[in-house]
């Protein structure tokens, strides 16, 4: 799914919930770079200082990661929860760590994540996509066998 007046590329529009609020509605970029070994990996997003401050999340320590390229993040004691929610289509909510960048405008998901809210993309550079679970059962077993392989 995607609107017209949504950024082209493999965004989907999602809410942030903290302490039974909604801190967040809007754009999330699924980074692909965001990967780590199979044993470390957890759900994440990514968010700008602005909406963890206005939120009241506090940083606890600034860690380095690294991806395709260096970068430095907020680690905070917070696990929010996210969903996909578009016009008539919405996911389930999925825990998921927070972390800040100080540097970016951007709300930045991982592929555990993406993966965990059931998108997958039919076409990642025009950014069309699509829930799992709102396909039919028979097309749903025919995909998990074609990743399978």
């Amino acid at each position: 799914m995607r609107r017209k007046k949504e950024k082209i590329g493999p965004w989907i529009p999602i809410e942030i919930e903290y302490r039974g609020r909604i801190i967040y509605r809007g754009p999330a970029y699924c980074n692909s770079g965001l990967r780590a070994p199979a044993e470390k990996r957890h759900p994440f997003i990514i968010v700008p200082r602005e909406i963890a401050e206005s939120a009241g999340i506090k940083i606890i320590e600034v860690i380095e990661t690294r991806g395709f390229s260096k970068v430095f993040l907020g680690k905070t004691p917070t696990t929010v929860r996210v969903r996909v929610k578009a016009e008539k289509i919405q996911s389930k909510w999925v825990n998921a760590y927070l972390y800040v960048c100080p540097f970016r405008k951007d709300i930045f998901i991982n592929t555990t994540l993406r993966d965990m809210l059931g998108v997958i993309f039919l076409s990642w550079d025009e950014g069309l996509w699509v829930l799992m679970d709102i396909l039919p059962e028979n097309i749903r077993r025919e995909l998990r066998k074609l990743a399978q392989r």
